[in-house]
């Protein structure tokens, strides 16, 4: 096409076909675009074109404009995953206009994840009531999805009522013992340029730390060195104030220090060495060595 604007709206319609297309049936490898072959590219192209127009533009895809590849076996690609998805996200915003249809579109799934925060941000600065709508689907509905959500809110789209619901069931799945959704954003969200979603989410795991007991404690410490933050130690008196202080700053036991680590499973590295047959005893087979345990637990909570 002679005209920018015409091109620009092809690339942007082959992108987006390829990927609504591509996804599930053309090889893809991971963080790569899809590739296909030449007539299959042609097909997206638009309709009213000559097939001798298609395979023109193709090669000036592939050379001058240097926006796609084409690899040994004769099959094209765009030149960069990330330029397909940001492409992808232009041709969703144009052509997934309904409410109903724009809840569909963001619940087709991990591929699409990062061409989905991309239109995220369009929405926001288009039509934020649109994505208020979205996010509240992506924390509460049925099809939830909090990896997409703390992709979008760690990207800065998205107001601050959907982060705040976010948050919250963040921290509700940590409490049932889940920290993969942890995992994945909490990254993102320390690498982003606005702190202050970061900073809020340390502030909330650091006003539940003190009050948690030690499992809990633990995620929430897990939480928080993804965040690149730290989180204040359970409180004073408790079991987990013991194991934590034995496994992250005393390096000389106390007695009690002791007790309460030798109560997970026997694991911890430092030896009781006072007594001795008390040390003796945990490694000896057999049901004293659960009762020695048991006995060691009574003693960590000041019970006669």
């Amino acid at each position: 096409p002679e005209e920018p604007e015409e091109r620009l709206a092809a690339v942007v319609d082959l992108a987006g076909r390829i990927q609504v297309d591509g996804y599930g049936h053309w090889p893809r490898g991971t963080d790569v675009a899809i590739v296909c072959s030449w007539e299959e590219m042609e097909s997206l192209l638009p309709d009213r074109w000559l097939p001798s127009r298609r395979r023109a533009f193709l090669r000036w895809l592939l050379g001058p404009a240097g926006l796609l590849a084409e690899s040994a076996n004769e099959r094209l690609s765009f030149v960069h995953l990330s330029f397909q998805e940001y492409l992808a996200a232009v041709y969703l915003d144009k052509t997934v206009l309904t409410p109903e249809a724009r809840q569909t579109a963001f619940a087709r799934g991990s591929s699409w994840q990062e061409t989905l925060v991309l239109w995220a941000a369009m929405l926001h600065q288009r039509a934020p009531q649109d994505l208020a709508a979205i996010m509240s689907t992506l924390v509460h509905g049925a099809r939830a999805d909090l990896d997409l959500a703390g992709m979008i809110l760690a990207d800065s789209s998205g107001d601050e009522d959907a982060f705040s619901e976010w948050a919250d069931a963040l921290l509700s799945r940590i409490s049932a013992g889940q920290l993969d959704v942890a995992e994945r954003c909490a990254p993102l969200f320390a690498r982003s340029p606005e702190a202050m979603r970061r900073n809020e989410l340390l502030r909330r795991i650091a006003d539940r730390a003190p009050g948690a007991q030690l499992p809990s404690w633990l995620r929430l410490a897990e939480l928080s060195r993804l965040l690149e933050g730290e989180l204040p130690l359970p409180h004073e008196g408790t079991l987990a104030r013991e194991v934590v202080s034995a496994l992250y700053i005393t390096s000389a036991p106390t007695p009690r220090g002791v007790a309460a680590t030798r109560v997970l499973a026997g694991a911890f590295p430092l030896w009781p060495l006072e007594p001795l047959e008390l040390g003796l005893l945990n490694l000896w087979p057999g049901r004293r060595r659960l009762v020695g345990m048991q006995l060691q637990l009574l003693a960590c909570c000041n019970t006669e």
